[in-house]
């Protein structure tokens, strides 16, 4: 692993590289913790080995533009780095407040204008909240007309007690109303799960997991990252995805999209991560912690710059903490 500084701001930015070429190269943003790149290390140790090079930025929700800076910054680096060290193929991805920031970006074309994303990757998100690269919320975005400059991928455990499933079940069923190329898959954990982690009571931060249905959530992930790269899910992730005894079908299935659903199941287990493609039309670009849930609520940030719209405040009772606005 690499690090490095990024932009104006001199934030750190960890790089995990594959062994080999890299199929693409991957922004993963954290939530609102400050300057909480560690928690993602898992996710993106496990990405590397399925050759993907992920880039993961510090960045600080507590800033006077609830982090906007850093994580534009971030991306700008992303793309040149995408483009000069890599392949050329960029994806976006984030967790809970980062998740928002990505589809967010993704909905404002004129934040990567000459080199948008291949695909965003949304993990245990909301989207009814600004997002913290546009100040306005995504879900907004949609009913306004904007569309996303990527297909839309959108993650969710089914235990999160902190930001619960229905946020990213109604993302989901807003893009596809809107004909727009999504996916959305449910796993059986928690918010710390869908990055590999759990979270501790005693250092009220996320730490890394065996369990093995956060295991399973990750897997689940890169797959997803790994496809959008246009590379074939390796043995390994078909061990613990497509056939992931761990994982459960989202009861909202036929209910919430109204269509038929892809199975998978293991000769004794139950079914795999429900994973639906939504949308009329293909996209032009396409290629290819446990919280308590008793977290009080972040106090609002008041502060503004001219430059920046500035949206409500996104939860941040704690550093390491992630609730729901």
């Amino acid at each position: 692993m690499d690090i490095r500084t990024y932009g104006p701001s001199g934030k750190s930015l960890d790089i995990h590289r594959p062994d080999g070429p890299p199929t693409a190269t991957v922004l993963l943003w954290h939530g609102t913790g400050p300057d909480e790149r560690d928690v993602l290390r898992p996710l993106a140790r496990t990405a590397a080995d399925h050759g993907l090079t992920v880039l993961v930025p510090d960045w600080r929700s507590d800033a006077a533009d609830n982090g906007r800076t850093h994580l534009l910054e971030s991306l700008a680096f992303a793309r040149t780095f995408a483009q000069d060290e890599a392949n050329g193929t960029f994806l976006l991805a984030g967790w809970s407040a980062g998740a928002g920031a990505a589809v967010g970006t993704a909905l404002h074309p004129h934040l990567t204008a000459g080199h948008p994303p291949t695909a965003v990757l949304a993990l245990s998100g909301r989207y009814d909240v600004p997002a913290r690269t546009t100040g306005t919320p995504p879900l907004t975005d949609l009913e306004k007309g904007m569309t996303p400059t990527a297909p839309i991928h959108l993650l969710h455990g089914t235990t999160d007690t902190v930001i619960p499933t229905t946020h990213s079940r109604t993302m989901a069923e807003a893009l596809r109303k809107a004909g727009h190329t999504t996916t959305y898959t449910e796993c059986p954990t928690d918010h710390a799960g869908t990055i590999m982690t759990e979270y501790d009571p005693a250092t009220n931060r996320c730490r890394p997991t065996e369990d093995e249905a956060a295991v399973a959530a990750g897997e689940t992930a890169v797959q997803i990252l790994a496809k959008s790269a246009g590379k074939p899910p390796t043995a390994r992730a078909r061990g613990h995805v497509g056939v992931s005894p761990q994982a459960t079908e989202a009861p909202v299935a036929s209910k919430l999209f109204g269509r038929s659903r892809q199975r998978g199941e293991t000769p004794a287990g139950p079914r795999a991560p429900t994973h639906r493609t939504e949308g009329a039309k293909a996209h032009p670009r396409r290629q290819s912690p446990q919280e308590p849930a008793q977290q009080p609520p972040e106090q609002p940030d008041t502060s503004r710059t001219p430059s920046t719209p500035q949206p409500p405040p996104q939860p941040h009772p704690h550093p390491s903490r992630e609730t729901p606005s």
